[in-house]
């Protein structure tokens, strides 16, 4: 994905609507795919947006400037979406949980001390 952006700053300027388009895709696909979007992606994604923000007077028609404000909270979306998922799932493979083997070792002895009390009192 970092090539296909780079590929397109090459191509399209920062102020158009077609650049912003295709940022807005690839934020709308580290949003699908956020087990596998890497955070360069997401970091090339914020920055194109930021540029784009930034050089949106320059665009050509009233229109077209209502048309990128929105994809680009589109993109912010997005993004912040993703990113929320990756730390969810990084604090959920760094949690540990409780050993399930302590409490399988205390009812078992809770059993025994139940059978052996119930054997004594025969």
């Amino acid at each position: 994905m970092t090539e296909l952006l780079r590929i397109a700053s090459t191509r399209f300027t920062s102020y158009n609507a077609d650049r912003v388009d295709m940022v807005g895709d690839i934020a709308f696909l580290c949003n699908l795919f956020s087990d596998v979007c890497d955070s360069a992606t997401m970091t090339l994604c914020m920055i194109e947006a930021a540029r784009s923000r930034i050089t949106q007077e320059q665009a050509d028609s009233q229109a077209e400037k209502e048309r990128m404000e929105i994809q680009l909270k589109l993109i912010d979306e997005h993004l912040l979406e993703c990113r929320r998922v990756q730390k969810l799932r990084e604090l959920r493979s760094n949690t540990k949980t409780k050993n399930p083997g302590r409490c399988s070792r205390l009812k078992r002895w809770f059993k025994s001390t139940l059978s052996s009390r119930s054997v004594s009192a025969k």
